[in-house]
Parts: structure tokens; C-alpha cells; sequence
């Protein structure tokens, strides 16, 4: 990224409660990127969407503005960064 900001790894519940108060974009300020995992996507993005939950279509409206990204859990990179912030 180049611009001192670091790359996290969230699990679903920050998305869902940030995209519910209109703050998701917090963590774009904060980090630049964030990795999800695609376990994380179909939880909060599909499921979401078929309950009809508001914070699945802006969660899915960031990862297709390309700052989420959805990657398999099994990807080196998203297994790293979650375990150095362990």
C-alpha cells in the first residue's frame, strides 16, 4: 500500500456493526484495506441479503468498490496477517 496504513483481517462482527451505524468506512480511514475471508462474505454478504439486512447490501457495495477484499481463509496472506495480530 505504501502509505503507512496496515492491512487487517476482520471477522464478520466489526462489518456488521460499523455498516449498521454508518461507519464503515472507519475502517477504510483506519486501514486502507481489509482482508475478509469468503467464510466471512457468504455469512454477512449472502445470508444477509437473503434476511433482507441492510448492512449486507453496503457490505457488499465496499467489496465491490475493492477496499474489502474476500479471499479463501486457506490463502497464506490471510492466514498470516491473522496470526500476527494474535
Amino acid at each position: 500500500m505504501g502509505d503507512g496504513r496496515e492491512m487487517i483481517v476482520s471477522n464478520s462482527g466489526p462489518l456488521i456493526h460499523l455498516a449498521k451505524i454508518d461507519r464503515l468506512k472507519l475502517l477504510k480511514e483506519l486501514f486502507g484495506e481489509v482482508i475478509i475471508p469468503l467464510e466471512v462474505r457468504i455469512e454477512v454478504v449472502d445470508r444477509g441479503k437473503d434476511e433482507g439486512m441492510a448492512d449486507a447490501f453496503l457490505i457488499e457495495s465496499e467489496i465491490e468498490n475493492g477496499w474489502i477484499l474476500a479471499e479463501k481463509s486457506s490463502n497464506n496472506k490471510v492466514r498470516d496477517i491473522a496470526q500476527s495480530a494474535g
